[in-house]
């Protein structure tokens, strides 16, 4: 996007983790250069780099859960939203018996 530069994070990879894990934590602090830290929408996509040669150029995250422009991933800062990990509002389908008639 113009005029907005975009940061760079390594990730780290985790040798002999079962499914080859690579993570990176990301400091949201708001900075003096920007929008950085501050809510809104963020957008992202990953360059894959083997020492200084470049593998791709860049690709966006198959499992994102947003988009934005174009095929960039995204995710959204919002002060006021709050999240739950308590199964994410998961709840099982009652189980119907098959000889239920309707009325």
């Amino acid at each position: 996007m113009r005029g907005v530069e975009p940061k760079a994070f390594d990730h780290s990879w985790h040798e002999g983790s079962p499914l080859d894990l690579w993570d990176v934590t990301v400091d949201l602090t708001a900075e003096a250069d920007g929008n950085f830290g501050q809510e809104g929408k963020y957008l992202y996509r990953f360059h894959l780099q083997r020492g200084d040669q470049t593998v791709t150029f860049w690709f966006s995250d198959l499992f994102a859960r947003a988009t934005g422009r174009g095929i960039l991933s995204a995710f959204t800062i919002d002060a006021a939203a709050s999240f739950c990990v308590d199964g994410w509002g998961f709840s099982r389908p009652r189980q119907v018996s098959s000889d239920a008639t309707q009325s």
